[in-house]
């Protein structure tokens, strides 16, 4: 029987419980500096061993099948996540205020809501309650690098659209910012 405070079995060998506990540390210092997705999490600490630097520690015992490995690495993220220093209702929330502050539209959200594998369920409620707000997005990034006035031909329209898609607002976005007089809100 194990402790619940240790995640490991007392049969587990002194090499493995000292590779997890690295692998823990590693955890604990990543998350401690920003939000982490349970997949971005579950990456870096794979990566741990090939880019140690030196530091002894997060090299798996050589004995340790590569299924085992993950197999603990996925016992580590159920820990984390039951205490509270993971979650990805976090990091969403985290992601989705960075990327709205940089002036990001729906398609860079969602493609970075992907990149995460976050979970529909986790990701839904974020883009439903920013459905209303897009369109003073989109005019609000319009109006910080093109100002106020509409474009005066199709060279400036062009412009102001290519810039706007490329911070992913949808077309339908980009046409009401470019082409329609901006209504006070």
């Amino acid at each position: 029987m194990t402790n619940s405070s240790d995640p490991l079995p007392q049969f587990a060998g002194a090499e493995v419980q000292h590779w997890y506990a690295a692998l823990e540390a590693k955890a604990l210092r990543l998350l401690t500096r920003r939000e982490q997705s349970a997949h971005e999490l579950m990456q870096r600490l794979k990566e741990a061993d090939q880019h140690r630097w030196g530091r002894p520690g997060f090299s798996p015992p050589a004995f340790l099948h590569q299924d085992e490995q993950s197999c603990h690495l996925a016992q580590l993220l159920f820990q984390l996540q039951s205490q509270g220093w993971q979650s990805d209702e976090r990091f969403a929330a985290s992601l989705t205020e960075r990327l709205l502050r940089q002036g990001k539209g729906l398609l860079k959200l969602q493609q970075a809501f992907a990149q995460h594998q976050l979970a529909t369920e986790i990701t839904q409620p974020h883009l439903a309650r920013l459905a209303p707000l897009w369109l003073r997005q989109v005019q609000r990034v319009r109006r910080q690098k093109f100002g106020h006035e509409l474009p005066v031909d199709r060279r400036q329209a062009a412009k102001m659209q290519r810039f706007l898609a490329s911070r992913g607002f949808t077309a339908e976005q980009i046409y009401a910012a470019v082409f329609e007089p901006e209504n006070p809100v």
